[in-house]
């Protein structure tokens, strides 16, 4: 309970209310949040008690698997939405579903070894966003990216219209 009530103090609200800002009015569909290896205790929770609490979205986690049996991340997110992995194949089938409409999906614990899988993943959902762009039921994803991922890894998801928060 102390850790929901820090989340309501004005620095770290203030810093909710910039993810919340980055979901609804991001072009892009895709939020970057830059942080430690070890992320402040209760950040997913309090991102996603904000996004719930705050909008009409549904916020759901995605925690990938470890290990080279790592499903692949639209089958990764398919599976956190409670779908069978056989329907989501690719980043395109997660924006046409009708299913996942008005969801949010909070990426978080991906490994540094998985990040090229994650972020052509990113870049291709990025661009079914925006090729579908000014529907707003469109389902978004945020992305909690480890410091340990060195920031050109992350510069073309930057350069072109994501936000990126935090650190």
């Amino acid at each position: 309970e102390a850790i929901k009530s820090w989340w309501t103090l004005p620095g770290p609200s203030a810093f909710l209310r910039s993810v919340e800002r980055s979901v609804i009015d991001g072009a892009a569909g895709v939020t970057l949040v830059r942080s430690s290896d070890a992320p402040p205790v209760g950040l997913v929770e309090a991102m996603q008690r904000r996004i719930e609490s705050e909008t009409p979205f549904r916020a759901i986690g995605v925690r990938p698997d470890l290990g080279h049996d790592a499903p692949a991340p639209a089958h990764a997110v398919a599976r956190a939405a409670g779908l069978r992995v056989a329907t989501i194949r690719s980043a395109s089938d997660i924006i046409a579903s009708t299913a996942l409409a008005d969801h949010v999906f909070f990426a978080f614990g991906i490994p540094e070894s998985d990040w090229d899988r994650w972020s052509a993943f990113l870049r291709t959902f990025r661009r079914e966003f925006e090729r579908r762009s000014g529907r707003p039921e469109l389902p978004r994803l945020v992305c909690l990216v480890s410091s340990a991922i060195p920031e050109r890894e992350t510069a073309p998801l930057r350069d072109v219209s994501l936000s990126y928060l935090g650190q």
